[in-house]
């Protein structure tokens, strides 16, 4: 049985170039980029097929790869506060 080799889509491979941009970034490049960015979108609504929520999307994955918010490298816009991390609590028995 001839098992088909994997291909990309046309919309896979645009996406892939869209994000090498962001690969070129270093850490801190990155997180400034994304604090100002976040910064325009408070108070007001996006379609989800603006370029700009896109963009904004393939740096937020890389930037959860990178785990640069642990980092805290910038310091994100005012109207975006910190979720406190509630963890796992253990209750002793």
């Amino acid at each position: 049985m001839h098992v088909g080799t994997y291909s990309e889509s046309p919309s896979d491979r645009l996406w892939k170039e869209y994000s090498s941009v962001f690969t070129s970034f270093d850490d801190l490049t990155l997180a400034r980029w994304m604090c100002q960015t976040l910064g325009q979108f408070s108070g007001r609504s996006w379609r989800l097929s603006h370029p700009l929520i896109g963009a904004y999307r393939l740096a937020a994955q890389l930037g959860h790869d990178r785990q640069i918010w642990f980092k805290r490298m910038a310091t994100p816009p005012a109207d975006y506060l910190e979720a406190r991390d509630r963890g796992c609590i253990r209750r002793s028995a």
